[in-house]
């Protein structure tokens, strides 16, 4: 997971994390950005369509302004072994 952050804390302004993770018994898509030192995060449910996971049709949002909150609140969302994106 400390490769996950590394990668958070050098995001640059068109760069995001998408990671697969589980909340509320749920499979869920959390999609991370980051802008002048605050982390976006858009949470949704993750549905399998065609064998890929893809966001629901509803999305929650939340930002944090540093990097310790983010890492407490992923740390409830991400499973093992880890699924996250750069793009």
């Amino acid at each position: 997971m400390s490769e996950l952050f590394e990668e958070l804390r050098d995001l640059e302004a068109d760069e995001g994390v998408r990671i697969l993770g589980e909340g509320e018994g749920r499979k869920k898509l959390v999609f991370v950005t980051r802008l002048s030192g605050r982390y976006s995060l858009g949470i949704s449910d993750a549905e399998a369509r065609n064998g890929k996971w893809v966001p629901g049709k509803k999305m929650s949002f939340r930002e944090f302004s540093d990097q310790r909150m983010l890492r407490e609140f992923l740390a409830g969302l991400v499973t093992k072994p880890l699924n996250a994106y750069v793009y």
